[in-house]
C-alpha cells in the first residue's frame, strides 16, 4: 500500500471516529422524559376530513371503499348551488348529462357514459338511468323531476347497476337519500324570493320520539 492510500485511509478513519463521537454526545446531553411518564404525542395533520359514509351498494360504507365509480352531492353543496331537484346535478358529476323532454321540464333524460335514454317517456320504456328515493324506484321519469327537500346526499352511481338497482340500470343509478328524524324537537325554514315574483319555501320540522318512534315532517 502506497503512502497516498495509507493517507485516505487514515482520514476516512478520523472522519468516521469524529462523527461517532458527535452522535454520542448530543444523545447523552438530550433531555430525558421521566420514568413511567407517557411518550411523546405524534404529529397528527390537521387536514384529516371526516369520512363520507354511502349506501350505494344497500350498505352503509366509507366512500373510500366502495368499489363503484360513485359521485356525492352533500347539503353544503346544495345549498350553495341552489339545488332544487335532480335537472340541477349535471353540474356537478362528471359523465352525466340532463336533458329534458319538449314542453315538459319534469321528465328528465339522464346520461351517463354515453348511454342516453329514449325520448319517449311513456309507461311502457324503461330508461337506462334509475332513480331512487331512500331505496324506493322512480320507475319512469315522467315527473321525477320532483322537488327535493331535507336530503341528507346525492349518490350518483356510474356503470350497470342491475345487481343491487334493477334490470333498467344498465346505465347508472341516481340514489336520493333523505336526512333522517333525530328524534328531538326541532327545524329549519328556509324562503326565497327572486325575480319576476319568484317564491319558494322549505320546511322542515323533527319532532320528539314517542314510543321509539321518530317523525320528521318536510314541506
Amino acid at each position: 500500500m502506497n503512502a497516498i492510500n495509507c493517507l485516505k485511509l487514515f482520514l476516512f478513519a478520523s472522519t468516521a471516529l469524529s462523527m461517532a463521537v458527535q452522535a454520542q454526545t448530543a444523545a447523552g446531553n438530550a433531555p430525558q422524559a421521566p420514568e413511567g411518564s407517557p411518550p411523546a404525542p405524534q404529529s397528527v395533520s390537521s387536514n384529516v376530513e371526516a369520512d363520507i359514509v354511502v349506501t350505494a351498494q344497500r350498505r352503509e360504507e366509507r366512500l373510500l371503499d366502495v368499489p363503484i365509480a360513485v359521485s356525492v352531492i352533500n347539503p353544503a353543496l346544495m345549498e350553495r348551488a341552489g339545488f332544487q331537484n335532480i335537472n340541477n346535478m349535471q353540474a356537478f358529476v362528471p359523465n352525466l348529462q340532463i336533458n329534458q323532454t319538449v314542453g315538459n321540464s319534469f321528465s328528465p333524460l339522464i346520461t351517463i357514459r354515453g348511454l342516453a335514454p329514449s325520448s319517449d317517456t311513456s309507461l311502457a320504456r324503461d330508461q337506462p338511468v334509475g332513480i331512487y328515493l331512500d331505496g324506493v324506484p322512480i320507475a319512469k321519469s315522467t315527473g321525477a323531476a320532483f322537488d327535493t327537500v331535507d336530503l341528507a346526499r346525492v349518490e350518483v352511481l356510474r356503470g350497470p347497476q342491475g345487481t343491487l338497482y334493477g334490470k333498467n340500470t344498465i346505465g347508472g343509478a341516481v340514489n336520493l337519500v333523505s336526512a333522517e328524524p333525530t328524534g328531538e324537537f326541532g327545524g329549519t325554514a328556509w324562503l326565497s324570493y327572486g325575480q319576476w315574483d319568484r317564491f319558494q319555501n322549505r320546511l322542515s320540522v323533527n319532532l320528539p320520539t314517542v314510543a321509539n318512534f321518530k317523525v320528521k315532517l318536510s314541506y
